[in-house]
């Protein structure tokens, strides 16, 4: 059986490594509601370590977090947490991780308990903009306002 979910932001940056303008206006048509302003290029994942990028984006786009994570640990802000759980790998790239977020992710996704839970209930950026619209997704997605039911 297929996945049905609409393609990926990574499935459009596979489609042209060099994410070129050609890429970006191929990943407007794929994902036609995603804010144009929102890419994670892929020459930004790679100081990630490259078992991670699939969780990563995951949960960017769709806000799919495993509880219990390094991952959720780095995006709640959680260094304590986050070093306890790293593998060695993860534990010396723990500079790369917070440039990451601080740099190419949407300040709505990451730095606390609170941003990531309503990060996760709305879907990530996909749930935002399909809930909200491109440009209140936006505005939600860099903490400049939360979303009313």
């Amino acid at each position: 059986m297929t996945d049905p979910s609409p393609p990926s932001i990574r499935d459009a940056q596979a489609l042209d490594p060099g994410h070129t303008e050609a890429a970006k206006a191929r990943l407007a048509a794929l994902l036609p509601n995603a804010p144009r302003w929102y890419t994670i290029p892929k020459e930004v994942l790679r100081d990630l370590p490259e078992a991670m990028h699939d969780a990563v984006l995951m949960y960017v786009e769709r806000g799919r977090l495993s509880a219990g994570s390094f991952l959720s640990a780095v995006v709640r802000n959680d260094l304590l947490d986050a070093v306890r759980r790293a593998d060695p790998i993860n534990v010396l790239r723990l500079k790369e991780w917070a440039t990451f977020f601080y740099l190419h992710v949407p300040a709505g996704a990451w730095g606390s308990r609170e941003k990531v839970d309503r990060w996760i209930e709305h879907g990530g950026m996909h749930g935002l903009v399909e809930r909200f619209g491109p440009d209140r997704a936006a505005m939600i997605a860099g903490g400049q306002q939360h979303p009313t039911p």
